[in-house]
């Protein structure tokens, strides 16, 4: 479940769920029941097996998460 800037986290999210083998099918808007605030479940299907190098140990990603090489240059 995401919040209200889905697009931005899709763009930022598409180099990773690309290593994993996944892809987004379908992007679902919901309202909270309570307080009416706007959420978004993003769908995504696996399109094949996750690289033997995942999962990682427990803090490597926020040592080092997966982005793309070429945005960083």
């Amino acid at each position: 479940m995401k919040g209200t800037d889905v697009e931005e986290e899709l763009r930022d999210s598409g180099y990773s769920a690309h290593v994993l083998k996944g892809e987004a099918r379908e992007v679902l808007k919901l309202k909270l029941p309570l307080e009416q605030s706007e959420r978004h479940l993003v769908i995504i299907d696996k399109k094949g097996s996750t690289p033997k190098a995942y999962p990682r140990k427990a803090g490597t990603p926020l040592k080092s998460p997966l982005v793309d090489p070429a945005a960083s240059q």
